[in-house]
């Protein structure tokens, strides 16, 4: 974002009244600015992949899984619960929407390698709430809170998100990544309205 900025300036001047960002960073701007609508601490801090390991390992028994098997070594089965947590915030899932969805299928379902695979899901909505509640009382956040809080934040507020939209004439999103579902959604509550360009990555789309 500094090297495109920097461009930006020696091209139209320093005084242009561009914002240049990358989402996270754009994200955790808004977020601290409306900290309070938002409901977090102003000393909310990021949360490192290695902590958010060490936290996993050590309180692995105290998730409750009921269907995913515990290895002696737990540090992988840790890295593919938090890679699944990722994707579901880049959906928008929260672990209440993914508990309703387990229980919901699990009515229907009468394939037993699908019941499997639910009741593994299952699991992985209650380390996804652990996770959460772990990070709220320890004022933490990691890379998809930034985006998941300013989607939740600005589709709840009106006056937040109306402030926001006034704010820039225009809005251009390079390598836009038209598969995360959670930018695309960002990009909609922050750009209605406005003239909004989005250049693709084709390795992105």
């Amino acid at each position: 974002a500094g090297e495109m900025e920097e461009r930006i300036e020696n091209r139209i001047g320093e005084s242009s009244g561009i914002t240049v960002s990358t989402f996270h960073s754009y994200c955790n701007d808004l977020l601290k600015e409306f900290s309070l609508y938002a409901g977090i601490n102003q000393g909310t801090r990021l949360i490192s992949q290695e902590h958010s390991h060490v936290w996993g390992i050590n309180n692995i028994d105290s998730f409750g899984f009921e269907n995913i098997a515990i290895p002696n070594r737990p540090y992988d089965l840790i890295t593919s619960l938090l890679e699944g947590v990722s994707q579901l915030h880049d959906h928008l899932v929260r672990p209440q929407e993914l508990q309703e969805y387990v229980k919901r299928e699990l009515d229907k379902a009468v394939d037993e390698e699908e019941r499997d695979e639910l009741l593994k899901l299952a699991d992985l909505a209650r380390f996804f709430e652990h996770y959460q509640e772990y990070k709220r009382n320890h004022n933490f956040m990691d890379y998809d809170d930034m985006i998941t809080m300013t989607c939740w934040l600005l589709e709840s507020n009106d006056v937040v998100r109306n402030q926001i939209r006034n704010r820039d004439d225009y809005v251009l999103v390079d390598e836009f990544q038209d598969t995360n579902y959670a930018q695309l959604y960002l990009i909609n509550l922050i750009a209605d309205g406005t003239n909004l360009t989005c250049v693709a990555d084709d390795d992105q789309c």
